[in-house]
């Protein structure tokens, strides 16, 4: 089974950590573990930032109790690398300095990063991000929002651009059938419904980002 259409950030990852002579699973557990809380402890600064040291506490507990972090902290796949991108994006964007040249260009690089990481980081970013803007609950405008969006179409762009190149019989099919799969071919949705809007629908986590600037 070929599936090359994903970012391939993790394996990466996964591959120093194996250089790095950390080979047994729990170690590797642990390391992963430590990356969510690293993560989560941005997300909860950021919020007792905006609502006070009380709200960030409850963010803290509720979110580090949920089902989804509990599952998932540990993963040696992209999880923990975007519970660590997005806190750090959150808590960049919600500070001053965070709209200013070195500031901009940290984003920037977090940005390119997670689009090397997972796709729903990528999405996330951008609702989040074009929520702020329409906002206008930070200092920011279109042309900072230009200027962030270099880095996934950079990314994600040259993503697809190895594929094509390194893997032409394998990756490029690749590319067009899990197109094809996530804006229709999913059959359990309904021969008859709005397929694509129905996936994405339910792809809650996309969403996440506008939930973050409503809050």
């Amino acid at each position: 089974y070929i599936y090359t259409h994903y970012p391939s950030g993790a394996y990466w990852i996964a591959w120093l950590i194996d250089q790095l002579g950390i080979r047994a699973l729990w170690a590797k557990q642990v390391v992963s573990l430590t990356i969510s809380l690293v993560g989560l402890l941005f997300w909860t600064l950021a919020w007792a930032r905006e609502g006070g040291r009380r709200f960030g506490f409850l963010f803290f507990a509720i979110a580090g109790l949920s089902t989804w972090f509990l599952k998932l902290s540990t993963s040696l796949h992209h999880y923990p690398y975007q519970f660590l991108l997005s806190g750090l994006l959150f808590y960049i964007w919600t500070r001053s300095w965070g709209w200013k040249r070195n500031g901009l260009i940290l984003a920037w690089v977090l940005f390119l990063t997670g689009s090397q990481v997972a796709h729903p980081m990528t999405v996330w970013s951008v609702c989040l991000l074009t929520g702020l803007v329409l906002t206008g609950l930070v200092p920011a405008n279109w042309r900072h929002w230009l200027f962030l969006m270099t880095a996934p179409l950079m990314g994600l762009g040259s993503h697809f651009l190895r594929i094509a190149w390194l893997d032409p019989i394998y990756g490029v099919p690749d590319l067009m059938n899990a197109f094809v799969v996530r804006t229709g071919g999913a059959d359990w949705i309904g021969h008859f419904s709005p397929r694509y809007f129905a996936l994405l629908a339910l792809r809650t986590e996309y969403w996440s980002g506008f939930g973050v600037f409503v809050l």
